[in-house]
């Protein structure tokens, strides 16, 4: 009977080891789709990554094909308790197609800045946030990353939508939550005051005077973008790359007024929710 008693106990204890150790292996399950992005320019293969926490990231081009029929590569990977595989999973199904909102490339978009115009576009689209260039109304538009260096998953969009006698300011937060990528999570909207709207006009005029520029690295960018049913511009700017360049203090000004307003309508420390 002691003999039966140990035998079950081993048994127990180790199939809660193996239990553990089948969870960790799903740890490192890492899957890949097929992702199309049309922009203006052309159109552009690449290849989503999406990390067992929700991070995604793109490659550009297709992964080989030899892994495109339902296969699973495989790394051997060592660690201090022993062996496991990271594995690899292709998701089958159709090619996933995003609208890029700014040509990708192209002689004067390097190579180099393909992954912050897909992180763009990708976002906006995830929001809900259509193209302005075309737009009727005038809009104001800043799509800000959460985080300067680091690998961001938590975005912010910040709009201000004009009208005949009043301004109304509108917050859209999105965050990598899943596979999914980039969600939306929460959206605010308030009128703005008579006063704030007087300053956000006079910022704004002192901003269309300036060209559309583009200053990417290092860092993480964010855009801006504006449309007063006339004229369309758009600036693609990092804080790193743009720190004591006097010709971009009109455009980082505009932006600290808006997050800086938004901030004070909502009382709020921190741009990122739990």
């Amino acid at each position: 009977m002691k003999k039966f008693i140990l035998l079950c106990i081993y048994a127990t204890f180790g199939n809660i080891l193996y239990s553990q150790d089948a969870d960790s292996l799903r740890l490192f399950l890492t899957e890949f789709q097929k992702v199309v992005f049309i922009s203006s320019d052309s159109t552009y293969k690449f290849t989503r990554f999406i990390e067992p926490d929700g991070k995604f990231y793109f490659m550009e081009g297709f992964v080989d094909s030899i892994y495109s029929e339902g296969g699973t590569m495989i790394w051997s990977k060592k660690n201090k308790t022993g062996s496991y595989e990271l594995k690899f999973r292709y998701v089958p199904g159709p090619i996933e197609t995003i609208n890029s909102y700014f040509p990708i490339k192209g002689k004067e978009h390097p190579t180099t800045d393909i992954i912050d115009e897909v992180r763009g576009s990708y976002i906006l689209k995830q929001l809900g946030e259509p193209k302005i260039i075309n737009s009727t109304d005038k809009i104001v538009r800043v799509l800000y990353p959460t985080e300067d260096l680091n690998l961001c998953k938590y975005y912010r969009v910040f709009k201000i939508r004009f009208f005949t006698d009043y301004a109304k300011l509108y917050s859209f937060s999105g965050r990598s939550v899943d596979y999914k990528g980039i969600q939306l999570i929460r959206i605010d909207s308030c009128m703005l005051k008579k006063k704030d709207i007087g300053h956000f006009k006079k910022q704004l005029s002192i901003v269309s005077a300036v060209s559309d520029t583009t200053c990417r690295r290092p860092g993480n960018p964010w855009i801006l973008e504006y449309n007063d049913s006339v004229e369309y511009k758009h600036f693609i700017i990092s804080d790193y790359c743009s720190r004591g360049k006097k010709n971009f203090k009109p455009i980082r000004g505009f932006r600290d007024l808006i997050i800086g307003t938004y901030i004070k309508y909502y009382n709020v420390n921190s741009l990122v929710y739990p």
